[in-house]
């Protein structure tokens, strides 16, 4: 398994919910399950389910994803105000500057980075952003003379280009932090997976003689149950086709086979 690959073939929502359902289903069955290890006791489900608790209140990879996607919007506006002050520019170069010369100056200017730089390539918008200033510093009596250029044009860019470069440095920073956040979450949800599974591979042996209590310890039946594929029994819904309370599809999925236990118990 490659890492930071979930182990669940399911959505996360659904993944939280059959967990909770296994483990009220194993405290359902507590006897039978501590007559099988000591290990299972009150406080053992407890624990479980407060990992699994803690595992779902972590933050939200869809979280961090809305948060990355506003700075984006926000970055892609920045990058269109500098490349409107380069237009811009480029005008004051234009009434500075003729024939051969202009388009040296315009190169001198960035212009070469500029087609990339429009069409959102943030390194060239960076190297873009180097080179006017660079120029305009260093060609500032030439731009404003005869009442071409601003004085405070050079200020106005540079404005707009820190906004872009600290909004760019926010959006990059943003994107790491998802990467270790989703780490995080896909290895939180996996232990809880794993401790799970073991517990549904205790079930397949407490019942093994009793398929109907037994089936309800398969990770892919439970699934199956929230996602609405099973056609039978367990393919509970309410009569609006919204889902019904957690407590009732457990009810669903176990009522049968808890009367054929009693009805074995009787037997005895």
């Amino acid at each position: 398994m490659k890492p930071n690959q979930k182990k669940y073939d399911t959505s996360q929502e659904i993944f939280y919910k059959v967990c909770e359902t296994g483990w009220n289903l194993c405290n359902r069955y507590l006897s039978d399950f501590a007559e099988f290890k000591p290990l299972y006791t009150s406080a053992y489900i407890s624990n479980a389910k407060q990992a699994l608790k803690n595992a779902e209140e972590l933050t939200s990879d869809v979280d961090t994803l809305h948060n990355i996607k506003e700075i984006r919007i926000e970055m892609a506006k920045a990058a269109r105000q500098v490349q409107h002050n380069w237009q811009t520019l480029k005008r004051y170069i234009t009434e500075a500057y003729t024939g051969e010369l202009l388009e040296i100056k315009l190169r001198a200017a960035g212009s070469s980075f500029y087609k990339k730089a429009s069409l959102d390539n943030w390194n060239s918008l960076q190297q873009l952003i180097h080179t006017t200033q660079n120029f305009m510093n260093a060609k500032f009596d030439t731009l404003t003379a005869n009442q071409n250029m601003p004085h405070a044009f050079p200020s106005k860019f540079t404005d707009a280009a820190d906004h872009f470069l600290q909004t760019g440095k926010a959006f990059f920073e943003a994107k790491l932090n998802r990467a270790g956040i989703t780490s995080c979450k896909i290895e939180a949800n996996n232990l809880v997976y794993d401790t799970l599974i073991r517990m549904m591979k205790d079930a397949q042996q407490i019942f093994r003689y009793q398929p109907e209590i037994k089936k309800n310890f398969i990770f892919s039946n439970l699934v199956s149950v929230y996602e609405n594929k099973n056609t039978s029994r367990g393919n509970v819904a309410a009569s609006h086709k919204t889902p019904v309370q957690q407590a009732n599809i457990i009810s669903a999925i176990d009522l049968k086979a808890e009367d054929e236990l009693t009805d074995m118990k009787n037997v005895a």
